[in-house]
């Protein structure tokens, strides 16, 4: 946990089950330059969560894949936290319901393994040890 942190923010450590919790809040607030694939966001968009963060790679993707016109995910381009404040100030005042088509943990696995398991996958000599 981080030392001398502003009364009015609260570092709640490791939870088994978030979603009860990104349910309860207005927006996330995602500031990390590099992502690779944002559960945290898949989580809390399927929750009903608004979601602010920087442009990075993972951030973009869940944007352009699940976010309805980026009305749900609003990006800032990255290291620009003048742009992120003023995006959490947007996401805060935007009273929108948020209805992402984010995908079920079996959909997830299903996507990875045509992607693993796919033609490239094939043509580079990796099997499907399930068949």
């Amino acid at each position: 946990m981080l030392a001398d942190v502003p009364p009015n923010v609260v570092q709640v450590g490791w939870i088994e089950d978030p979603s009860e919790m990104l349910a309860s809040i207005e927006v996330l607030l995602s500031t990390t330059p590099t992502e690779g694939m944002p559960n945290v966001v898949l989580q809390a968009l399927a929750s009903g969560t608004k979601v602010v963060g920087f442009a990075n790679a993972g951030m973009s993707e869940v944007s352009r894949r699940y976010s309805s016109g980026n009305k749900y995910v609003r990006l800032a381009k990255t290291g620009s936290v003048d742009e992120l404040c003023g995006l959490l100030v947007e996401a805060l005042e935007d009273d929108s319901e948020v209805v992402a088509d984010v995908p079920s943990m079996e959909e997830v696995a299903d996507e990875w393994k045509t992607i693993l398991l796919g033609d490239t996958a094939s043509r580079m000599g990796f099997r499907n040890n399930a068949e």
